[in-house]
């Protein structure tokens, strides 16, 4: 399977998520800043084989350096640089 983050740098404060060919189950998403702080928690459900998510984040995130760590059940960890 395949996760893909854009735009980079994000625009709009919308991050979309696309996931092709990714296993069924749930999935954790964080956006953590350079501090380490988890500036915004969810989770993604996927049950279909292909879709986009979009995470619209407030105002309050500042604009800089960010990390998506999008993981699974089992422990299986993507990582993305985002500018924000």
């Amino acid at each position: 399977g395949s996760i893909r983050v854009y735009p980079n740098p994000v625009m709009d404060r919308t991050i979309n998520i696309h996931y092709s060919k990714m296993p069924a189950g749930r999935y954790n998403l964080q956006l953590i800043s350079q501090a380490g702080q988890i500036m915004y928690n969810s989770q993604l459900i996927i049950n279909q084989p292909e879709g986009i998510r979009f995470i619209k984040l407030s105002k309050n995130n500042a604009s800089g350096n960010y990390q998506l760590l999008i993981s699974d059940e089992n422990g299986r960890k993507f990582l993305q640089q985002i500018i924000l």
